[in-house]
């Protein structure tokens, strides 16, 4: 087994999740860094990761930390 794996996230109401009824909330930095947080620690399954996040994305993962 590797010590790693990878997590792939798509933004909300991309692909095959549906949009949000509240756009202006679900969709802010401090929402989606929740949203993702909650993510990554359901499915990093206690083993080491490491963000690697482009254009917005760096802002979510900034405010996740």
């Amino acid at each position: 087994l590797q010590p790693y794996h990878l997590i792939a996230f798509d933004w909300p109401a991309h692909g095959e999740s549906a949009a949000s009824h509240s756009p202006d909330k679900d969709y802010s930095l401090a929402a989606l860094a929740n949203l993702f947080s909650k993510a990554v620690v359901e499915l990093a399954v206690q083993k080491p990761y490491a963000f690697v996040a482009f254009s917005m994305a760096t802002n979510i993962v900034a405010e996740m930390l």
